[in-house]
């Protein structure tokens, strides 16, 4: 969780829920309850891109650490 293959794939998953979604009446059920799909997707990127972010300043650091020490 937090990949680029991971932050790809919910990505993917967003736009494919979104085209299904804009093809179906406002205010049906199915549109209502793919609407509560999509808004899991979506903290679903948000923390995994809030993962990526953290690993990515960590591996920075790791390398800023071992630079110093040597």
């Amino acid at each position: 969780f937090g990949s680029s293959e991971c932050i790809n794939d919910i990505s993917s998953r967003i736009e494919d829920t979104v085209h299904q979604r804009d093809n179906l009446s406002r205010g049906s059920a199915d549109r209502s309850s793919l609407n509560g799909t999509l808004k899991y997707l979506r903290q679903k990127l948000r923390k995994a891109n809030k993962i990526s972010k953290q690993d990515d300043e960590l591996k920075l650091q790791s390398k800023l650490n071992l630079a110093d020490s040597a």
